[in-house]
């Protein structure tokens, strides 16, 4: 088993998966192979053999938490569904989630973590104004809560609230020195250098930074030792970088057809083309990426 865990975090994953094999043939009671197994295929990218491995895991043990992990990840991954796509995001399964996260903030209301989650749940249903009140309410207990900042003044931007948004950015600008690169801020600065002052370039730019942040604190992390499937995929958090490409695309459209419109848009398909590469049932993605495809067809036949 150490020696998977070696090449795992080496990266040399078909060496990983021999010692997986020998681990499965020389130990079978130890039945945690099969979902490390499982696990090294799916960084693979063997979705397959991948889904094997978690079936043969699973019916060994139901309750092996890592191979549910991963039979998650693959169902939403490798599996989409139109209905949801269409829908954007399953109303039902946020309220589910933001149901838990007020029965959390009443066992514990002192919470600022809690509540800042519920704004974010919020914001995710569209409802901007009743997360900015959960935000404040998190800023309350927690005034260094990075979370409510940030999405506080997101739910500004999308409200309109842009001086407000404004005057709060030129305050955070101070706190972020001392908390570091932060790919949230970036963009709240490139989303407030296009809606308040219609600056293009500054906004691409911005945006560059703000993948490269993101980015670098992911592959840090999954670097990192012990670092699980669910803790890969919220560092990700793949509806960030939805929002990303998704204001590379847009912008000043007309100066669409120019050579740095060409380059943006190539930026925030490369993103897409990217997530949907090692998610192919993430069919928002799949989407804006289509729709972007679409657009540069026209544009080319003008």
């Amino acid at each position: 088993l150490g020696m998977t865990k070696y090449f795992d975090l080496k990266k040399t994953y078909p060496r990983a998966l021999e010692f997986c094999d020998e681990l499965t043939v020389q130990f079978p009671w130890f039945k945690h192979s099969l979902s490390e197994k499982a696990l090294v295929l799916l960084k693979m990218g063997n979705w397959d053999q991948c889904m094997d491995s978690v079936e043969r895991a699973l019916s060994e043990n139901s309750r092996d938490i890592e191979a549910l992990r991963i039979m998650v990840l693959l169902l939403l991954s490798r599996d989409g569904r139109a209905r949801e796509a269409a829908e954007h995001r399953d109303s039902e399964v946020l309220q589910c989630s933001l149901g838990l996260i007020e029965h959390a903030i009443q066992l514990n209301p002192e919470s600022g973590a809690f509540r800042a989650e519920r704004g974010y749940q919020r914001a995710l249903l569209g409802d901007f104004a009743e997360a900015m009140e959960s935000y404040k309410e998190a800023l309350k207990l927690d005034e260094s809560n990075e979370m409510a900042l940030h999405g506080m003044i997101y739910c500004q931007i999308k409200l309109g609230q842009l001086e407000d948004a404004s005057q709060q950015m030129e305050f955070l600008s101070v706190i972020q020195e001392s908390l570091g690169a932060s790919a949230s801020f970036a963009f709240l600065q490139a989303l407030l250098s296009w809606e308040k002052d219609r600056d293009r370039p500054r906004q691409v730019e911005l945006l560059q930074q703000t993948v490269q942040v993101h980015m670098d604190k992911l592959k840090e992390a999954i670097e990192g030792p012990d670092v699980s499937t669910h803790d890969t995929m919220s560092l990700l958090n793949p509806i960030f970088p939805v929002k990303v490409a998704t204001e590379f695309l847009q912008g000043d459209t007309s100066k669409q057809g120019s050579d740095d419109s060409s380059d943006a848009v190539a930026k925030g398909m490369s993103i897409l083309e990217k997530l949907v590469n090692k998610s192919p049932g993430f069919l928002r993605a799949q989407f804006v990426l289509a729709q972007a495809y679409f657009d540069a067809q026209r544009l080319r036949s003008r």
